[in-house]
């Protein structure tokens, strides 16, 4: 008969595997879940930082878009095309200004009907721009309404 020490059986009835106590190895094949908890002090305090951040985000953007001078992406598009108008109608006014028989061109030009007008310049070819061949449709409307403003000599 053999005899089985104490140690021997105590470890066997432990739970320990069958290849011996080895706990590196054991630790590999069943980790151990550890639950996360917080304190209520700190889950206050990120409830509390996650809603300032994202206020103060809000606050920033009402700020910035009202009274800090940014633009969404539509609108500068709408002021630069405003300012390429203006700036194509001013070229078109000097044109007109440049040619023969100025101040009766512009007489008959305040003669005729407001909504003939740009058919009038685009006729005369003054809203085309130089170094292009066909003129922008709102050329015409822009340069009438600046001839319009220019004053007639007598």
């Amino acid at each position: 008969m053999s005899r089985i020490s104490t140690a021997y059986v105590r470890r066997r009835t432990d739970g320990a595997p069958p290849g011996g106590n080895n706990r590196r190895i054991n630790a590999l094949r069943h980790p151990v879940k550890k639950e996360i908890s917080m304190s209520a002090e700190t889950e206050m305090k990120v409830k509390y930082g996650a809603w300032g951040l994202i206020l103060g985000a809000g606050g920033a953007m009402i700020i910035g878009f009202n009274w800090g001078g940014w633009i969404t992406g539509s609108k500068s598009l709408a002021t630069t095309e405003a300012a390429v108008l203006s700036t194509r109608a001013a070229i078109c006014v000097a044109q007109f200004a440049k040619g023969p028989k100025y101040q009766e061109r512009l007489k008959e030009l305040k003669a005729t009907n407001s909504w003939e007008r740009s058919a009038v310049i685009e006729k005369g070819g003054w809203d085309r721009m130089p170094g292009e061949a066909k003129a922008v449709p709102t050329v015409g409307r822009a340069c009438a309404d600046g001839l319009d403003a220019l004053p007639e000599k007598s």
